[in-house]
């Protein structure tokens, strides 16, 4: 990391790539955020990785692990969430944020204009349950002693 100081919230190109990204070889550095490596000339400017940051990251990426690898030392670690599990993730959403019927996502209008998983109303429901379990209990475990009571309409 740098050691000139660094403005957390303003960083200039260079405390970015040293922050955000390690260097693999002479001229390939690899990237702390998504774990890709990047061709970067020694001696010549960041053009190559900061272009890298700004397309396919967004300010949002860049900015929390960039303060957190400041702060801590280390960067967050990146995970890559499969595809179904994203998949679920948007039936749920869509479904419980607009108060959709789980049986939206058997209707044939739906998925003909949908580019989510497909996935039956049972599976949908048990998801959701399983879901509820993962609330109730990380509820459960920061709120210990106290009783509190959790009622979810599935």
């Amino acid at each position: 990391m740098d050691t000139e100081v660094c403005d957390i919230d303003n960083p200039t190109n260079r405390q970015l790539v040293s922050t955000i990204f390690f260097p693999t070889s002479e001229d390939r550095w690899r990237g702390r955020i998504c774990a890709k490596q990047r061709v970067q000339v020694s001696g010549k400017s960041y053009t190559n990785l900061i272009d890298h940051l700004q397309r396919p990251h967004s300010d949002a990426t860049i900015d929390s692990p960039y303060k957190h690898i400041l702060r801590h030392g280390t960067s967050i670690p990146v995970v890559n969430v499969p595809s179904l599990a994203k998949g679920i993730h948007d039936w749920i959403e869509w479904t419980v944020m607009e108060n959709r019927p789980l049986s939206l996502c058997k209707t044939e209008l739906v998925r003909k204009n949908t580019t989510l998983p497909k996935i039956n109303p049972k599976s949908l429901k048990g998801h959701i349950r399983a879901l509820v379990e993962v609330v109730r209990s990380e509820i459960k475990a920061k709120l210990p002693g106290q009783r509190l009571g959790l009622v979810f309409d599935i």
